[in-house]
């Protein structure tokens, strides 16, 4: 572990467009790295979605080569690999439809107190729309963030539309 590292509490992250080159090239092997320093406990859990219809394994294994070409030669690095992959997870769902939504939700009806984060890696045209279905499934609590990726909208008038909409989930 990294003499600078510090633990953060255990957590749930789930990734809003999670077969995408952002998550898969930078978000995935950021964690990772963070994973590998010691500063994710273990029992974190990291869910993918996306409208694609893969399953976890397939997920996972997307995520095993994205992270060995992140780390390239680094055999310390990749030997930390097989921890870091079991904490992910994937569901296929309709970010702007009802499609997989309730087995979302599901991963969370007995969930612990945690902060819970979704990272939305998608099109800024559908932040309302998954803000919106995230609150409708119950799965905003008090310890829940929103990450949105910047720019918001095409212009100030659209980026302040958004804000507001997220802002009311």
């Amino acid at each position: 572990m990294s003499t600078y590292a510090k633990v953060v509490p255990s957590f749930d992250l789930v990734i809003f467009g999670a077969t995408g080159d952002l998550a898969l090239r930078k978000l995935l092997p950021a964690l990772f790295r963070r994973h590998a320093d010691g500063q994710i406990p273990d029992n974190s859990r990291i869910f993918g979605v996306a409208r694609e219809g893969i399953d976890a394994d397939t997920f996972r294994q997307r995520a095993d080569v994205a992270l060995r070409r992140s780390i390239g030669e680094d055999v310390a690095l990749a030997e930390r690999i097989p921890t870091f992959l079991p904490m992910l997870g994937y569901h296929a769902l309709d970010a702007t439809g009802d499609r997989g939504w309730d087995a979302l939700a599901s991963e969370f009806a007995n969930d612990e107190k945690r902060e819970r984060v979704f990272y939305l890696s998608t099109s800024p045209s559908i932040y309302v729309d998954i803000c919106q279905r995230l609150r409708r499934h119950g799965l905003i609590t008090p310890d829940t963030r929103v990450v949105i990726e910047k720019p918001i909208g095409k212009d100030a008038r659209s980026a302040a539309a958004i804000n507001d909409a997220v802002g009311q989930a």
